[in-house]
């Protein structure tokens, strides 16, 4: 089961809680001696997630991977290209490769990708 880190603004400590998906959804916790819930339980305590810990987690690191992004005729730009620079700035080789024999692709605006 997942680990899952908070921080309680009242008494200013770090808790670590080993939960289910469900039980993480649901956002009702328990805590030695005391019910927590997400959103604050009656005392006052109000259980934070460690955003600065699940940003650390949350890295890629793709160095030496390699990736292939399918593009066709009329694709989206968004779609290719957030995830192609994305995964380009963490390392990755990343190829944009076409499902057809076609040497180069339009998006819907006109802008081209080579395949």
């Amino acid at each position: 089961m997942p680990h899952y880190e908070f921080y309680c603004e009242r008494c200013k400590k770090e808790v670590t809680l080993t939960l289910s998906i469900g039980e993480r959804e649901r956002g009702d916790y328990e805590v030695p001696g005391l019910r927590w819930q997400e959103t604050g339980a009656a005392d006052g305590h109000v259980l934070l997630p460690d955003i600065s810990k699940s940003l650390k987690e949350a890295h890629m690191n793709l160095k030496g991977k390699r990736i292939a992004i399918l593009a066709e005729n009329l694709y989206q730009e968004m779609e290719l290209w957030v995830p192609y620079y994305r995964m380009k700035e963490e390392g990755a080789e990343v190829k944009v490769v076409g499902a057809g024999g076609a040497s180069s692709y339009s998006s819907k605006h006109g802008y081209p990708v080579t395949g």
